[in-house]
């Protein structure tokens, strides 16, 4: 690895460590605080400190649900009803979209599609811009339509095609 692509490595690793210290875990001082009041026996101050942790908890949650509608609102803006671009999604915010999309294809009684709708395409990536170069998104999806016995074809390497 050359020099100007070990420095690049090196400031994005100090930006990713700046982001943390700076917004991402402002919820973890809370948390050790209530650790700290309660190594020193102070009850109530340590329940004050942990549900401040807690309330920083669940609007980080909220933040992540709005992040994740908007990404999947812009990726899926110009795309066919009947495809879904799962790109710049968490895992779980991935199969909780294709979770959405097939449950509003299919007849919930029967399981048969709808409108005449006979697969969807779902563009998962093939994991370049993963940490490590390592799709994660692809194989949760593949793991979960085989547990829920879905159909399904892998006709380009960032795309699996869902029959219904």
């Amino acid at each position: 690895m050359g020099l100007a692509a070990v420095s690049r490595t090196k400031r994005k690793r100090q930006e990713r460590n700046l982001k943390k210290i700076g917004a991402g875990y402002t919820w973890m001082v809370p948390l050790s605080q209530a650790a700290l009041a309660f190594s020193k026996k102070q009850g109530q101050l340590a329940q004050f400190y942990a549900q401040q942790g807690h309330l920083h908890t669940e609007k980080i949650k909220e933040a992540n649900a709005r992040a994740a509608a908007l990404i999947l609102d812009q990726k899926n803006e110009l795309t066919d009803e009947n495809t879904i671009d799962l790109h710049g999604l968490h895992v779980t915010e991935a199969i909780e979209a294709l979770e959405s999309m097939l449950i509003g294809k299919t007849d919930p009684h029967g399981g048969q599609s709808r409108k005449g709708c006979k697969c969807i395409s779902v563009v998962t990536g093939r994991g370049s811009h993963s940490r490590g170069g390592k799709a994660r998104i692809k194989p949760a999806i593949v793991e979960y339509l085989k547990k829920h016995d879905y159909r399904f074809t892998e006709p380009h390497p960032g795309l699996v095609k869902v029959f219904l």
